[in-house]
């Protein structure tokens, strides 16, 4: 929705000739949007997912269910 926003606000001020969608306008999106992936899926990889050393982890599993 953000994407619509920006185009709805932004595209009629640099197109004169009226709304046009060209395909690189949804590339673009596919391509920033892969880019934001990727980096996710890395740092993600290189980061614990559970602190480590976490004194009160054994009991945290215990009470999940309360």
């Amino acid at each position: 929705m953000r994407v619509v926003d920006l185009v709805w606000t932004i595209g009629p001020v640099f197109r004169h000739d009226g709304v046009t969608l060209h395909w690189m306008d949804f590339a673009m999106v596919l391509a920033m949007g892969g880019a934001w992936l990727l980096m996710f899926a890395l740092n993600l990889g290189s980061r614990a997912l559970v602190p480590a050393h976490d004194p009160y982890f054994q009991e945290a599993v215990v009470n999940v269910g309360h």
